[in-house]
């Protein structure tokens, strides 16, 4: 059944409007050029089919080049030009779901540039400009005007023609053999149901990709949009506009409708920018007491509730919103001339950001992680990104197979080793994606059982049964996404197999170990046996203890595994080799593993 959207008739609707503009290679970072626009559009339906537009309150950003990706943060500002032309009155006819503008138009497209000297800027294929004189009220519009014939993009091959060499881009049915441009357009709607059985859109997801295979390179550009009903406090006022009386009139819905049905909506739509204020405030709070120094008053009592409330907040924060919470905190860079209520605060925000434990605060660190550590001027330094990334898999309230992609992108992104504090920032980065598999896929031994009331350990014989008992299957709290996991440890195992770096072995060791997952054992075996065999003896006895140390994390998860008991353990060279000044230290550790409780 096919459903169309509506209007209500002399009521105005309002929605935020989202466009990015990206263009990129795709596989080349940090080869992206970004630009967005936002605003916020209002449409009055005059009829059920004459439909009159404006966007207000436009945000621009600049033409960003080389970001890291398409979705980098990007700092908004007003642009009273924009607003000055976009706020003016479009009419447009909308039927069947679809909307066709109205006014006459002119227009011609130009060319600017080109990477290539010698292009015939005389020859110009486009030329991009347009007027729409709807209504008398003249303003820049856009549409298409060509000369493709005569720059050699005829519309049949004829012998002997020019061709064009520059790889300018003919249109579809323009091009000399074929196209150079490859298109796609995805659109999504999303429609809702307001009191009284009208069906309106609810919100507009679009994706206009173009990818050109010019220059030798597959330059892709990306138009996305998404058009999303604005539910906002004031909602349950009337709206009055300031332009005639098209717009002097209620939103969609009533005070005694929508918001008598919807009152739990309008609570759940609480401004992110209110929360951000929030955040800033209880952050400002702590650090001053932290500051002043007095824990111990009236007013310092509160401390530990601000820390708590804040994050409450934290965690109700999207990835961008964290972004705007973080303009508020020093950089550490300029932490040289900051203030010591700005150093505190800062200290604050690194230690609160691995404790929300969301997935989009996941990807807020790593993202911040991934854009700096590779800068002169660093906003987080590498010792702080390990200190960070430590505290993330404990507090993850779930594993996602995003929340391993995310940190599985900070893995080899130090580009100079010789960087202060590269070797711990190298080892967090592995072990934190280790630790967070393990939380996915394996289960603590500490995990809690259904154990009946009457088996409850109260000497040594019902321990000992306890442990002779058939224990209940108990299911990881997460879903292990187990092609990631997969990939994860194939590559530590080839890296470890083919590294020379004896400090990189060790922590890819290491990194297995966290796994918990019993398939590492047999490459953890390999270094405990010393068979090895490009390692000297020195730093084959070194790995020997590397990996009895890191057998202490399998046991950890498995703790009355036969693996782990005299199969593997008892036969190893580490109880027959008596001439080796570390065997007496090996011995001890791996007595320790064997007696692991």
């Amino acid at each position: 059944m096919l459903y169309v959207s509506e209007f209500m008739v002399g009521k105005t609707q309002t929605y935020d409007l989202v466009i990015n503009m990206t263009a990129s290679v795709p596989g080349m970072r940090p080869q992206v050029a970004k630009s967005v626009l936002m605003g916020e559009l209002k449409i009055f339906a005059k009829s059920k089919n004459d439909l009159i537009m404006t966007v207000n309150d436009v945000k621009v950003s600049e033409s960003l080049p080389s970001v890291n990706s398409d979705v980098d943060h990007v700092v908004l500002k007003g642009s009273k030009i924009l607003d000055d032309l976009l706020k003016l009155p479009i009419k447009s006819r909308y039927e069947n779901g679809k909307t066709n503008s109205v006014g006459s138009y002119v227009s011609h497209y130009v060319v600017t540039h080109s990477p290539y000297e010698v292009f015939p800027h005389e020859f110009s294929v486009f030329n991009i400009s347009r007027t729409d004189n709807y209504e008398v009220l003249p303003y820049e519009t856009y549409k298409t005007h060509h000369n493709f014939d005569v720059q050699g993009c005829r519309k049949e091959c004829k012998q002997n023609q020019r061709e064009n060499a520059f790889g300018a881009g003919c249109p579809l049915e323009y091009e000399q053999f074929q196209t150079p441009m490859k298109r796609s357009f995805v659109q999504q709607h999303n429609l809702r149901t307001l009191p009284g059985g009208v069906l309106i859109i609810d919100s507009v997801k679009t994706k206009e990709t173009h990818v050109a295979d010019i220059y030798e390179q597959n330059m892709q550009v990306a138009i996305t949009s998404s058009l999303a009903r604005g539910i906002q406090g004031d909602w349950c006022t009337n709206h009055v506009g300031a332009r005639g009386d098209w717009s002097s009139t209620n939103h969609v819905g009533s005070r005694g409708d929508w918001c008598t049905n919807h009152k739990w909506l309008i609570y759940a739509a609480m401004q992110v920018l209110k929360k951000i204020k929030i955040a800033k405030t209880l952050l400002q709070q702590v650090a001053e007491i932290v500051v002043r120094g007095d824990i111990g008053n009236r007013t310092s009592n509160l401390i530990s509730e601000k820390i708590f409330l804040l994050r409450k907040v934290l965690t109700n924060l999207k990835q961008i919103d964290l972004r705007h919470l973080e303009h508020s905190i020093v950089s550490y860079y300029k932490m040289q001339h900051a203030s010591e209520i700005d150093i505190v605060k800062r200290q604050i925000w690194l230690d609160i950001l691995p404790v929300i434990g969301t997935e989009d605060s996941t990807s807020y660190i790593t993202n911040i992680i991934q854009e700096n550590v590779n800068k002169p001027d660093k906003s987080i330094s590498l010792w702080e990104a390990s200190s960070v990334l430590a505290a993330v898999p404990s507090n993850l309230k779930q594993v996602t197979g995003r929340t391993l992609l995310d940190l599985m992108r900070l893995l080899e992104l130090v580009s100079e080793s010789n960087e202060p504090g590269y070797t711990i920032f190298y080892s967090a980065s592995y072990l934190t994606v280790a630790r967070a598999i393990a939380k996915a896929c394996v289960i603590e031994k500490g995990a809690a059982e259904d154990e009946d009331e009457k088996k409850l350990v109260i000497d040594e014989i019902n321990l000992i049964l306890q442990k002779l008992s058939v224990k209940k299957q108990r299911k990881p709290a997460f879903t292990c996404s187990k092609p990631i996991v997969n990939r994860f440890v194939d590559d530590v195992v080839s890296k470890l197999t083919n590294s020379d770096d004896i400090a990189k072995r060790v922590i890819y060791i290491e990194t297995l170990s966290r796994t918990a997952l019993q398939e590492v054992l047999p490459y953890l075996l390999s270094y405990l046996y010393g068979k090895v065999s490009d390692l000297s003896p020195s730093d084959t006895d070194f790995m020997k203890l590397v990996a009895i140390k890191s057998l202490h994390n399998l046991v950890d998860f498995h703790p009355l595994d036969k693996a782990f008991g005299d199969n593997y353990m008892s036969r190893s060279p580490v109880f027959n080799d008596t001439n080796n000044i570390w065997n007496a230290e090996r011995r001890l550790k791996m007595m320790n593993v064997l007696g692991h409780p």
